[in-house]
Parts: C-alpha cells; sequence; structure tokens
C-alpha cells in the first residue's frame, strides 16, 4: 500500500511540511516550525569517565581492587541448587575462552572474531554466563537468540547474524537442526551449550579437552570501543526482530554508568549497606538486554550472588524469594501484575527484598503502588533504555 504514490498518506508523507495547514494542530500549539524550542533535560549524575580503547572483559574482570576481593558464591542454580563461586566462574571463562579460540588441532573450535559469529539459543543456565564473557575475552561476537523461536523464527535470526556456529539447549536441538538445515549451516558447527548430547560436544567437554591437552590458556584480545560484541534482536514490533549491535564501547559505557550513579547514590543517599553477600533472583531471559546486562554483564568488584532460573515460573519465584532470602529482584510488568493477583502473593515471607527494579515495559502507576504496597516497600526503580545502549539509559524511583 505504502509503496502507491498515488496514496493519499504517501501524498502527505512525500510533501511532508510544505502543507503547514493540514498537520496536526491542537489549539495553543504554534504552527511554526520556529516556535518550538527543544528542552534539555541534564542528569543530576556527574558525567562517565572517557570510554577506552579496551576490551570490556578488563572492565568486568580486571577492575583495580578486584584482586583483592575474596571468593564467594557468584551464580546459583536455583532450580538444581548447583553453586559456582567467582573463582570458579573466573576459572571456568578463561578456559572457555581457550576452549573456543584454540586450533581444532588442540582440540578447540578455532573460533576467529574476523570471521565468526556464535548464536546462543538457550534458556538461561549457569554455562550461559561464562560462555558469554569467554566470547567477549576473545572478541569473537555472538548473536543472542530469543530460546522462544520456533524453527521458523531461528531461521531468521540465523540468517540474519550470520552465524557460524550454534551452541544450543538440549532440549531445543530438535528446532535448531531443522533451522539450520534451511539455512545451510552445518550440523558440525552446532554445539550444546550445558548438558549432555550423545555425538555432541558441549561447553564443558570442550573446556575438559582443552585442559586434559593441556592447552596454553589464550589470553584476553584487543579490541577497541568500536569491536562488535554482540548482536541483540529487537521484539519484532514493526515485523520480523532485526538485529541491533552492541560494541565494547556500549558496554563499557553501561558499566561506567552503572558504576558513575552507584558511587553518586551511596555519597548523597547514603543508602545503608547490605549484610554479607546480597542475591538477586534472575529469571529474565538473558537473550534479552535486560537480563543479559543484570545476570551476565555486570563488574564482578562488589560480591553479589545471583540466583537463575530458567524462565518465568511464577510458583518457582513465590518459592525461591524466602529460601535464598532474595534482596533485588529485576521484574517486568507482566511479572508484577501476575504476582499480585496470585492467592500465594500476600502469604509469601518478601522481607529479605530491598530494592525493585522494574523495566522493559511501561510500568502502570496503580500496578506499582499495589505492588510495593504489598510488599512494602517505600517506592520502587523503573528503568528505560534501549537494546542499543546494552540495558538502560535512565531510571527513576516511583514514590
Amino acid at each position: 500500500m505504502f509503496n502507491c504514490p498515488e496514496h493519499p498518506v504517501m501524498e502527505k508523507v512525500q510533501r511532508g511540511f510544505t502543507a503547514p495547514e493540514e498537520r496536526y494542530n491542537p489549539p495553543g500549539v504554534s504552527r511554526h516550525r520556529e516556535d518550538f524550542n527543544m528542552v534539555y533535560l541534564k542528569s543530576p549524575y556527574p558525567s562517565i569517565p572517557a570510554i577506552p580503547d579496551l576490551n570490556v572483559h578488563h572492565a568486568l574482570f580486571n577492575a583495580p581492587g578486584q584482586e583483592k576481593v575474596p571468593d564467594y558464591v557468584l551464580y546459583i542454580d536455583g532450580l538444581t541448587g548447583r553453586k559456582r563461586t567467582w573463582f570458579e566462574f573466573r576459572d571456568l571463562v578463561y578456559d572457555g575462552a581457550t576452549a573456543l579460540a584454540a586450533p581444532v588441532s588442540a582440540g578447540g573450535l578455532g573460533l576467529d572474531g574476523s570471521r565468526d559469529i556464535v548464536g546462543l539459543y538457550s534458556h538461561n543456565c549457569l554455562d550461559y554466563a561464562a560462555i558469554v564473557n569467554s566470547l567477549l575475552a576473545v572478541t569473537v561476537p555472538f548473536s543472542l537468540m530469543s530460546a522462544f523461536s520456533t524453527p521458523r523464527e531461528l531461521m531468521h535470526l540465523l540468517r540474519l547474524s550470520k552465524a557460524t556456529a550454534l551452541f544450543v539447549e538440549p532440549a531445543l536441538l530438535p528446532n535448531a537442526l531443522a533451522a539450520a538445515k534451511e539455512v545451510r549451516l552445518p550440523e558440525s558447527a552446532i554445539h550444546v551449550l550445558e548438558g549432555h548430547v550423545n555425538g555432541r560436544r558441549s561447553f564443558q567437554e570442550m573446556i575438559d579437552d582443552v585442559k586434559k591437552r593441556e592447552v596454553q590458556r589464550i589470553p584476553p584480545k584487543p579490541a577497541t570501543k568500536s569491536t562488535l560484541g554482540y548482536l541483540v534482536f529487537s521484539s519484532g514490533t514493526s515485523g520480523l526482530p532485526k538485529a541491533v549491535i552492541c560494541s565494547h564501547g556500549n558496554i563499557w559505557a553501561t558499566i561506567l554508568m552503572g558504576i558513575t550513579a552507584k558511587v553518586a547514590d551511596e555519597k548523597y543517599i547514603g543508602a545503608p549497606p547490605l549484610s554479607g553477600t546480597p542475591a538477586s533472583l534472575l529469571f529474565l531471559p538473558f537473550h534479552h538486554a535486560y537480563g543479559l546486562y543484570f545476570a551476565v554483564l555486570r563488574p564482578f568488584v562488589a560480591p553479589a550472588s545471583t540466583v537463575m532460573i530458567p524462565q518465568w515460573n511464577i510458583k518457582t519465584v513465590l518459592e525461591i524469594v524466602p529460601r535464598y532470602r532474595i534482596n533485588a529482584l529485576p521484574v517486568i510488568p507482566s511479572a508484577m501484575h501476575q504476582l499480585v493477583d496470585h492467592p500465594d502473593f500476600r502469604r509469601t515471607d518478601w522481607s529479605s527484598v530491598k530494592m525493585v527494579l522494574t523495566g522493559a515495559a511501561y510500568t502502570p502507576p496503580q500496578l506499582a503502588d499495589t505492588f510495593k504496597k504489598a510488599m512494602k516497600m517505600n517506592h520502587i526503580m523503573e528503568g528505560y533504555g534501549a537494546s542499543e545502549m546494552v540495558c538502560f539509559t535512565s531510571s527513576f524511583s516511583v514514590p
């Protein structure tokens, strides 16, 4: 329809500002462009430091003072109770980077950031966080593919990202094989992210292989702020999902923004620190910007535990919050709505939760008010951002 120049909608688009009398003009609003003044809002926070031309791995793993951080439980699988400490995770990331980038002759995959891109097709799991950081370390870009994709949708994501390798969850392997056949991705390029499948190596088995062969660890590779980090897909509101490019510089900027805001908040707000190692619950999908940042792309300087579950399940969330004494709860409005309407919501012990952050969609004030009153909180935080900005660009308190 919109390709037809004679269509009245197209005619108005083509005329643009040439017919000001036909433009939408509410009462009291000037007709003239020169009468409009752009309003600039300056953040109360200080500007972030200059973004360095470095691999973002150094911001995550080599920050000043990080070597003095004692070991702590970094990740917990909320379903199985399996734990991974910071030291274990750090070693896994370095060994994983070696397994991914080492030559095939040495037991590795021989991935090279100049020609390869790795697709990740899985629900949340412990090794998802590890492989993301391993890939960043050796500057091999990755593509985040929704675990809810059908084979047809996955075909689109594979074609658009031009993935040369794919790590999948075992349960999603049939979908992956069907999509890969259509886009001519060789079956030999499909690997298991976490778990075991006969005839296919998993990420952990690749690591075990290079360690058994005593392959020397491959150090983090150089990167600039324009080096491609990963692709994340839009929601597809206007059609099929579009690929959004995020560079190492994008991730650096978001990390520096978060640190700058935290330092300022502690200085001016003076929020009392939580005792022990604070814990957050992540059910948000890691293939989405929101979940990826809070569970995977954050500095590991301040000790904090992340309890992760594969995907949203209201019964599991209601059980895990009191079991692990969750302190921080990143949510989305639809999850808030389900929680406040669940019969067990007000019977659940939420006393450990000190911070609730909502984002990814508009939060109606009435829902926010109902939620915080039920949880006996003075306020919740609402964030706004875009996939291009890695996660959030602004946040504010909902009183």
